[in-house]
């Protein structure tokens, strides 16, 4: 007798196509866009004392780089910081990982942050600390104004 094989069916790997926003550990806005399950984008806030003005770093690769194999990804993005990203997908609809800034940079500091994502869609901005909200001006309108 000679063994036969029969598919039941095929597997595939889940699909993260999508723009993903989230936030770091810092409270920084993180997002990419995912396109054939690579990476074309990428922009991720930081926060480095005297560095400010240069958060977020951005990269658009034009078609997708950095593939997700294995539910994960890892891109390195250099421009004037060099920045190393990781991902792992807990859900189709969670990721979670690691970013870091190597300390190659104007100001010579480094950086390790924590983020977390979720597609767009689902994405609320967190709310402003208090020590910004209380620098929002309020301002009385005149009732004849109203």
């Amino acid at each position: 007798m000679t063994p036969t094989l029969t598919s039941t069916g095929t597997v595939t790997a889940a699909s993260y196509d999508g723009i993903w926003l989230g936030t770091t550990d810092q409270g920084q806005v993180i997002g990419f866009q995912v396109e054939n399950n690579g990476i074309r984008a990428v922009s991720a806030g930081f926060v480095i004392p005297g560095c400010e003005r240069d958060s977020p770093i951005s990269g658009n690769f034009g078609t997708p780089e950095y593939f997700i194999t294995n539910d994960s990804f890892e891109l390195t993005l250099k421009s004037l910081y060099i920045l190393n990203l990781q991902g792992t997908f807990t859900s189709a609809s969670s990721i979670s990982g690691t970013l870091e800034i190597l300390p190659s940079n104007p100001c010579n500091q480094g950086l390790t942050a924590q983020w977390s994502a979720v597609p767009a869609e689902d994405f609320e901005l967190p709310p402003l600390p208090p020590e910004l909200t209380a620098r929002i001006p309020t301002l009385d309108i005149p009732d004849e104004l109203r």
